[in-house]
């Protein structure tokens, strides 16, 4: 499945599972204007493409 992020400046730009949960982590922790609860719906409708922020959370979290 393809992956992809949104950059301000180069658009969407195609990414491997690990590149995009480092984005989305990212993301998540440096968002100030909008509130914690509403981040990854955020996310998931202007930043990403192709899987969901909890599918990346989930896949790369050190107990699996």
């Amino acid at each position: 499945m393809k992956i992809e992020i949104y950059n301000h400046f180069s658009g969407w730009q195609p990414v491997d599972r690990e590149q995009a949960a480092r984005f989305v982590s990212y993301l998540l922790d440096n968002l100030p204007a909008i509130p914690t609860a509403q981040r990854p719906a955020y996310i998931e409708a202007h930043r990403l493409r192709g899987c969901t922020v909890s599918d990346l959370l989930h896949q790369n979290s050190p107990t699996r």
